[in-house]
């Protein structure tokens, strides 16, 4: 996108809490909130070009059309949401038709899967995949049949991104990301979220999963309570604070499903894995924004809940990227600690090092950890010489 002079078409700005509440509320609520929502955004200085939204804000553009339609209002911005629409449609066909052909790969050999996020919340919740753009699959399975199930996307076609993974770093990570020749993506998981799993809250989020059809085929994915929480902690990612798409899943699954979410079990479970925080901040979000149906009582238990000492780390690598060298220390501290209490370990003091060496490697793509000196010295005078310029 190439900048705009003054008079110019101009463009919302993603990060405006103000304009992305207009929109979120215009494109999921119904009638008179959604038609106020509609009316206050169009007074907010809005694009005349509606593809000049930012790419999270564009992702809106097929759901808020689709509102606007069932509520007989006319406007430009729908042919915009129409026509990414229909992008997402065949995008998303392509990557279902993946996520299917993978499962029952897995599944012939013996591997049990679990599909999250995108795919279960398109099929079960916006029910039109025009609607939900989706840039990768998600699915998960246990520790145990990781060594096999990258053994067969392998076979399948799939290429694992990153750098040679030392076997003894395997159990760190919690997902690996996968891509095909038609740059089709996917995330194998071995555990749910990257901070906040352990072997108690894996086994019981495997024996909870609900099953739902996939393009003929039974596929499994988190009970409602379990997708919302993994909703929830994803969509607020570093960066992803504002993101439109991890709070109309949210609010979709809440909504459509009010009966089916385990309120209590869900303050329970983000007391278990540590979660507060960002937990806490996300169902917060979803009432201020959308006046989501979460029930008080959660929100003041999970505030007054005793916070881990951990959990201040956890919840800011998951707010933002790392902006030191200090952060950056802290944030391979995090990682080890999480990926330790994911495999179900104690974490070593002595293991730092040497995870962090192995991470290294995986993270920048090299061969080897004779590499990493090498490499670490381009990066820091890369670093420096941006900073000076």
């Amino acid at each position: 996108m190439t900048p705009q002079s003054a008079g110019a078409s101009r463009s919302i700005r993603p990060a405006d809490p103000a304009v992305l509440r207009h929109v979120l509320r215009a494109a999921l609520l119904e009638e008179a909130a959604a038609r106020a929502a509609f009316a206050d955004w169009l007074t907010t200085n809005p694009p005349d070009d509606p593809m000049a939204f930012d790419v999270a804000e564009r992702r809106l553009l097929p759901l808020l059309a689709a509102n606007l339609r069932s509520l007989g209002i006319t406007h430009p911005i729908q042919s915009a949401g129409e026509s990414v629409g229909k992008q997402s449609a065949a995008r998303n066909a392509q990557l279902m038709q993946a996520a299917g052909d993978v499962v029952s790969r897995l599944a012939s050999a013996g591997v049990p899967t679990l599909v999250l996020k995108g795919v279960p919340v398109i099929v079960r919740y916006y029910r039109d995949p025009a609607l939900r753009p989706m840039s990768d699959v998600d699915l998960m399975v246990r520790p145990s049949d990781l060594l096999g199930a990258l053994r067969i996307l392998a076979d399948a076609g799939w290429t694992v991104q990153g750098g040679r993974t030392n076997p003894r770093l395997l159990p760190f990570l919690y997902a690996f990301e996968h891509l095909r020749p038609d740059r089709a993506k996917l995330d194998l998981h071995q555990y749910l979220i990257e901070h906040g799993s352990s072997p108690q809250a894996e086994r019981q989020l495997w024996e909870r999963a609900e099953r739902f059809d996939l393009l003929g085929q039974t596929c499994a994915t988190p009970d409602p309570t379990d997708l919302l929480l993994h909703v929830c902690v994803a969509g607020l990612k570093a960066g992803r604070q504002l993101n439109s798409r991890w709070m109309a899943d949210a609010y979709l699954i809440v909504t459509r499903h009010t009966g089916s979410i385990d309120w209590d079990r869900l303050a329970h479970d983000t007391r278990e894995r540590r979660l507060l925080l960002p937990v806490h901040r996300a169902l917060l979000a979803l009432v201020t924004t959308l006046d989501a149906p979460v029930p008080p009582d959660v929100l003041r238990t999970l505030q007054r809940a005793r916070v881990h000492r951990t959990e201040p780390l956890t919840d800011r690598l998951l707010a933002r990227h790392s902006q030191s060298m200090i952060e950056l220390a802290q944030e391979y501290v995090g990682l080890y600690r999480s990926g330790a209490r994911a495999a179900g370990r104690r974490p070593r003091v002595g293991g730092l090092p040497a995870f962090c060496v192995r991470l290294l490697v995986h993270r920048w793509g090299l061969a080897s950890a004779r590499e990493v000196p090498r490499m670490a010295i381009r990066r820091l005078i890369s670093r420096a010489t941006r900073r000076k310029f």
